[in-house]
């Protein structure tokens, strides 16, 4: 089948996502440099993305088994980013409020030693550049047996069953909490999905519209996601630490009232952000009636 622009398009796609994951395994690898672990880990959702994108095309190219190297070099790297985040909440507020949350930072220090070594151990025997050659084979294989009608169909047919997937979790996600993680993450693999359709050759003026107000969803949610995690991890420091004699939530002076301090603006945060996904999330349903015309 003759070699068309959309198979151009897609293969450039993965292979600009995995030159931005090389150099941020340099830079995770090499320093443990926070951003470098973070843009590690956007590389490997969105090559999980693209994956899913190809096998949802197809069940002849297996997007879960081929993920797996790249899995779990984002699982490896995991412990430390969440230390970077926590540490990163921790200093943010210290210089907002001229507090220094100490014990509580040097046993974010302690965890960050173990996850460095954790994530070292693994990078040090991971072949990265043959994961990603591999795959690159795989990916032209599977594109050559589409044309560039049926990649453009399949590409907008799966934007319209995510957006409609997208749909249905967030009416339960805003009357159940819990549903709202699995929201953040459908939302984020939705826009990476609008990532790919912005470098293709499809008619959808509404796309790049789309993406940049699906990416306001997904990092209100993020932002959630961090404050409640560190919400929990400062409940369970409180827990755990000899020098808090009372839990978060009391009256107590000193370093106990700096953590109940800490505590409550973290929670203040959580309600923000929730605030203002609930106000992307309007923003972008009110892209509906475009996005149907475009679907139909």
């Amino acid at each position: 089948m003759e070699h068309s622009m959309m198979q151009e398009c897609l293969s450039a796609y993965y292979n600009s996502r995995c030159r931005n994951l090389e150099n941020a395994f340099f830079k995770a690898a090499g320093f443990f440099d926070p951003d470098g672990v973070h843009d590690l880990r956007v590389a490997v959702k969105q090559v999980r993305a693209f994956f899913r994108l190809l096998e949802w095309m197809t069940p002849a190219f297996k997007g879960k088994k081929y993920i797996r190297p790249f899995r779990a070099l984002f699982k490896a790297a995991g412990d430390l980013r969440d230390v970077h985040v926590q540490q990163e909440l921790s200093r943010k507020w210290s210089r907002k409020q001229g507090e220094f949350l100490g014990e509580y930072y040097n046993s974010l220090k302690e965890r960050e030693f173990p996850a460095r070594k954790k994530f070292a151990d693994f990078a040090e025997h991971f072949n990265l550049p043959s994961a990603i050659s591999v795959n690159r084979k795989r990916i032209a294989h599977t594109l050559s047996t589409f044309s560039q009608n049926a990649l453009q169909e399949k590409l907008q047919q799966r934007i319209s069953a995510q957006t409609t997937a997208l749909i249905g979790l967030c009416e339960q996600a805003l009357k159940h909490e819990a549903r709202l993680h699995s929201l953040r993450i459908l939302s984020k693999e939705t826009c990476y999905t609008l990532d790919i359709a912005t470098c293709c050759p499809v008619e959808a003026a509404c796309w790049d519209t789309m993406r940049v107000r699906l990416r306001a969803v997904h990092q209100a949610l993020g932002k959630w996601h961090d404050a409640e995690v560190a919400c929990e991890q400062i409940l369970h420091f409180q827990q755990e630490t000899d020098t808090a004699e009372d839990p978060v939530g009391s009256e107590a002076d000193g370093q106990s009232g700096i953590y109940q301090q800490f505590f409550q603006s973290l929670h203040a945060e959580k309600a923000i952000h929730l605030q203002r996904f609930q106000v992307a999330w309007a923003e972008y349903l009110s892209l509906s009636g475009e996005e149907d015309s475009v679907s139909s």
